[in-house]
């Protein structure tokens, strides 16, 4: 996993594919959280996978990067579609809307990883005053800029009143 889901969490998968390759020992990472969001550097990782939907693009479609031919099997056998991989008939609608959503993700990426970082540290900086006892889950630094994950020590579940926030451009 490239980024955690949960606490946003970027792992070194640069390095983990690294030491994969040293053992002789394929490395698939799931890109799903950070494709579109920051770089993803695949340079040591065999096979990636990465999904529409957390781009903003169609729901139910994905890709599967393999690379140097790695060998696969089918899960569905049958007409051949997908070089052979899966069988059944392409969604070429939701391709092409996967296809614009990276284009226009990666665009915009530099200017709106700067937005929504100076978003997430404003966020961080209040939360730090307001509350004495908070902590945040994961690491700081290696994060994705559009989650912020913490505790509230000594807070009650009964006590909290549940707040989402999400972040649009104006």
């Amino acid at each position: 996993m490239h980024v955690n889901n949960e606490i946003g969490t970027i792992q070194p998968i640069s390095e983990i594919g690294s030491i994969c390759k040293e053992q002789g020992v394929l490395f698939h990472s799931d890109a799903c959280q950070s494709f579109g969001k920051i770089p993803v550097d695949i340079h040591n990782v065999d096979l990636l996978t990465i999904n529409s939907h957390k781009i903003y693009g169609p729901k139910g479609v994905g890709a599967l990067v393999i690379k140097n031919r790695i060998p696969t099997t089918p899960l569905l056998h049958g007409g051949g579609q997908e070089n052979g991989l899966r069988s059944s008939t392409e969604n070429i609608a939701g391709i092409v809307g996967f296809a614009k959503a990276a284009e226009l993700c990666f665009s915009e990426m530099k200017d709106e990883t700067k937005r929504i970082s100076g978003l997430q540290k404003k966020i961080i900086s209040h939360l730090t005053q307001a509350i004495e006892e908070i902590y945040f889950n994961g690491d700081l630094e290696r994060r994705l800029p559009n989650n912020i994950n913490f505790c509230i020590r000594n807070l009650e579940g009964e006590g909290i009143r549940l707040l989402c926030c999400s972040t649009r451009k104006e």
